[in-house]
């Protein structure tokens, strides 16, 4: 044996394994009258002599930059024996820790936390909500590394999240920073039910007034749409166990809901108990809508994945040309799940998809850009709150939501039919799923990796079995129009737009907050062409002072052709337009059946609307 080889056999004897990094976070509510949490991060047995951990500009799910370091106070640290540490600040959102030669140390700081919501977070008397992006910071470099979850909740209170356990009592366990921010916590005192189906368990929080009325048609109803919406994909649900978070908070001025691993966030602004377990009850429709779209999820983004959604970088944008199929995909198949499982009736899932053409033929964006091009530049719309400065945004950009539900019925009829009604959406669905997630991980996140806009145009295509280079040209990547009834007529259906006259329609729309201030004027409409702007505020029509309660009275006398006078204030000055009035047309959309549908289109619309 040579005495370099002697030598080194002895180092590996002699010289210990190196330590591996340990990361625990604890979560404390000891001042949640205040609103705050306190955060504690324990690091132990790092290499380095400082470590970098920041806040997250935005959270996956909702495309916006909220900077939620600018909740973040009273950052701290001190090493194992309590001395204490320095704390960099180095922008924004991160700070440096120079733990030096300690081993171990705590980085400690404080959120406000103070809105209930999918994205933020909420700490009071009644309850803690936990969104992971606003809350914990994340080590720069180290967001691979597995994190233990300390929960500190007052005596009496349960706890539900759809992280694993560990021994210790409130200790849960996440294989990485991305995983931990993507399993939210409720901390309170609240209704819980289970179901188990298909070999998993799941558990239905219900965060309310205390009342547990259609609690039970609701979990039932929970069960239709998990059921339901695994046999899109014919995958088995991909979890071991799943959370509905459901939290009805009627003080909200708006309603909410998130995605994740194996949760979701259910945020609604009317009481569980007030509503009637069935579909006229219009609340309570809303209310199944959100949670088949939140639970379809589970397959669309958080498993089937655009490129770059996962892992992510939570430092700026992430851009992707694919939100209209993530998220509009998702927001047509939460109807089509409704429909197939019973709650919708024909009339009143065509209904749903006939409001969805219309929500984006009369939007003022609507081709005004792609689907692809709204989904990247998403990061400009979405800003909450308003910009300070005057801008036409949310008039130039339609959502992808509302669009890509349009863009999904479209797609999965045309497959159908040039498939000869064998395959649909749902199997390019399946096939994504087999060919970009049930495959090798590509980084630490999860399985797979994300697929781009070409894959997912390639998959389609082998789907149908034909191309589709010119409905993706046309209306994915183009501003094209489209001819409903050419992929309504594969279904033995047609789109009707019926016309009717709306005198006080002279092309305003109005300002929140219920003066009559202008929000938009419609180009070429008898307010653009008498001279009204963004901003005026109405005060009298034709010499008769005019009110929200009383627009629609002002137009009842006045024939098409006759002279009409607004008096508004713009800008604090009292100024006088007049120009010449017609009633406005209003348009309602519908789809109906075709009288002479042959009997290949009757096959496709029943194989489509009722696919079990």
């Amino acid at each position: 044996m040579s005495l370099t080889r002697w030598m080194l056999m002895a180092l590996t004897l002699v010289v210990p394994a190196a330590a591996t990094p340990t990361l625990r976070y604890t979560v404390e509510v000891t001042d949640r009258r205040h609103h705050f949490l306190d955060i504690a991060i324990t690091v132990e047995d790092f290499a380095e002599t400082a470590l970098d951990f920041a806040m997250p500009a935005w959270s996956p799910g909702r495309y916006v930059i909220y900077d939620f370091a600018k909740n973040v106070t009273a950052v701290r640290a001190t090493d194992g024996q309590g001395n204490p540490l320095a704390v960099e600040r180095l922008d924004k959102q991160t700070w440096r820790l120079h733990q030096g030669k300690a081993r171990r140390c705590e980085l400690r700081y404080r959120v406000f936390a103070n809105t209930l919501s999918g994205t933020f977070s909420q700490a009071n008397e009644e309850h803690v909500n936990l969104n992971g992006a606003p809350v914990f910071m994340y080590a720069v470099a180290y967001k691979h590394l597995p994190i233990t979850l300390v929960l500190a909740p007052p005596a009496g209170w349960q706890v539900a999240t759809g992280l694993p356990r560990a021994a210790a009592a409130n200790t849960y366990f996440a294989p990485n920073y991305d995983v931990l921010i993507d399993s939210p916590v409720e901390m309170g005192k609240f209704h819980q039910r289970e179901f188990e189906l298909l070999g998993k368990k799941h558990f239905v929080v219900v965060h309310n007034d205390g009342r547990e009325n259609n609690l039970e048609p609701f979990v039932r109803d929970l069960q239709a749409i998990v059921q339901t919406a695994e046999r899109v994909l014919r995958r088995g649900l991909p979890y071991e166990h799943y959370w509905f978070l459901c939290h009805f908070a009627p003080a909200l001025a708006g309603g909410d809901g998130m995605e994740h691993l194996n949760s979701a966030q259910l945020v609604v602004t009317h009481e569980l108990s007030d509503m009637s377990a069935n579909a006229s009850d219009r609340d309570y429709e809303r209310l199944l809508l959100l949670a088949a779209h939140e639970f379809f999820h589970t397959w669309n983004v958080k498993r089937i994945r655009p490129a770059g959604l996962g892992p992510f970088d939570y430092s700026r944008e992430v851009y992707s040309k694919n939100l209209w199929i993530a998220e509009g995909l998702t927001s047509y198949y939460a109807p089509l799940i409704l429909q197939r499982m019973g709650f919708y009736q024909e009339r009143e899932f065509l209904a749903k998809m006939a409001a969805e053409i219309a929500g984006y033929e009369q939007h003022p964006g609507a081709r005004q850009e792609s689907a692809e091009m709204t989904s990247m530049l998403t990061w400009l719309f979405l800003r909450t709150p308003p910009p300070l400065d005057d801008n036409r945004v949310r008039q130039h950009f339609t959502s992808y939501y509302n669009h890509g539900a349009v863009l999904g019925m479209l797609l999965d009829l045309e497959i159908r039919q040039r498939s000869n009604n064998r395959r649909s959406l749902d199997e390019v669905f399946a096939a994504l799923y087999d060919r970009f997630y049930v495959s090798q991980p590509e980084s630490y996140y999860l399985q797979g990796r994300g697929y781009t806009a070409a894959e997912f145009q390639q998959a389609a295509e082998e789907t149908a079995g034909a191309k589709l280079d010119d409905f993706f040209s046309a209306f994915v990547r183009g501003t094209e129009p489209v001819d409903y009834n050419r992929f309504l007529q594969h279904a033995g259906l047609q789109l009707k737009i019926l016309e009717h006259r709306r005198p006080a329609d002279v092309g305003l729309t109005w300002q929140e907050g219920g003066e009559l201030v202008v929000e938009e004027v419609a180009r070429g409409s008898v307010a653009d062409e008498a001279g009204l702007d963004r901003g005026d505020k109405i005060l009298a029509v034709n010499q008769r002072e005019a009110f929200a309660a009383n627009w629609e009275y002002l137009f009842d006398d006045l024939a098409s052709g006759a002279p009409i006078n607004f008096l508004c204030d713009r800008r604090g000055r009292l100024l006088e337009r007049t120009g010449t009035y017609r009633p406005g047309r209003g348009f309602t959309y519908e789809i109906v059946p075709l009288e002479s549908a042959a009997a290949a289109a009757h096959e496709l619309k029943e194989r489509w609307l009722g696919a079990q």
